[in-house]
């Protein structure tokens, strides 16, 4: 049975609250910290005034919960129980310190997994966060990457788009991962938004649309991605 625990911690001066989610009360487990895009999400993935955005992570979370991972999520600056915070990468970078220091993660198997804007704070605090924990698996979703965005990396790299746009970060990732004999992923679903939403119905409004719903086969590619990664890693 998933188990949820609220986790306060703090970038700076400011409070800042979340949860780890586990797939049981009783195991360790790799991890992922959730780095979403747009700058007023709570952990659950809502965004104020786009109503697409219901409970958004939710998905999300029940699919690398079911892949065998702990899941860790915060309140933005602003949002939820958290109070107005440093900047978003600084905040990133707290929650990521946070997470790789509790008792049931297992600190050799962390990964990051970033949602369009969000995969800039984690290219701007690659360093950084290194210097916390080395990150085992990076997964991006709804943004693309180039040679000048990856060359710091050393880390396997698992995309997933909407619309068909992939062309570009097909090749840089295949040049990354010739240059680097690191795996890569990637995968471009034409009937998902650039969200990542299903459209196979049509066009979803962002701003009235309580049905929005991730493309199955993005969360199919993902859990795949992540427990091939998690087999390797115990292998």
């Amino acid at each position: 049975m998933v188990v949820s625990v609220e986790v306060e911690f703090h970038a700076g001066p400011f409070s800042l609250a979340g949860q780890i989610d586990y797939p049981n009360e009783a195991d360790t487990f790799p991890a992922l910290l959730i780095v979403p895009g747009a700058p007023q999400h709570d952990r659950f993935g809502n965004v104020r005034g786009y109503s697409a955005y219901n409970n958004y992570l939710e998905a999300l979370k029940d699919t690398l919960i079911d892949a065998g991972y702990a899941v860790f999520r915060w309140d933005k600056g602003g949002t939820g129980k958290s109070s107005s915070g440093l900047s978003a990468p600084m905040n990133m970078v707290s929650a990521y310190r946070k997470l790789t220091g509790m008792d049931r993660v297992d600190r050799t198997r962390i990964g990051i997994l970033a949602i369009a804007g969000g995969s800039a704070h984690v290219y701007r605090k690659w360093g950084e966060l290194q210097e916390i924990n080395a990150t085992q698996q990076l997964i991006l979703l709804s943004t693309g990457v180039n040679d000048l965005k990856l060359e710091d990396l050393e880390v396997p790299i698992g995309l997933l788009m909407g619309n068909g746009e992939i062309l570009r970060s097909q090749r840089a990732l295949d040049r990354y991962s010739e240059q680097k004999k690191l795996p890569v992923m990637y995968y471009s679903e034409l009937n998902a938004s650039e969200q990542l939403f299903d459209i196979t119905k049509g066009k979803v409004n962002l701003f009235n649309a309580l049905d929005a719903k991730w493309h199955p086969s993005i969360l199919e590619k993902l859990k795949g991605w992540i427990i091939e990664r998690s087999n390797l890693q115990q292998a």
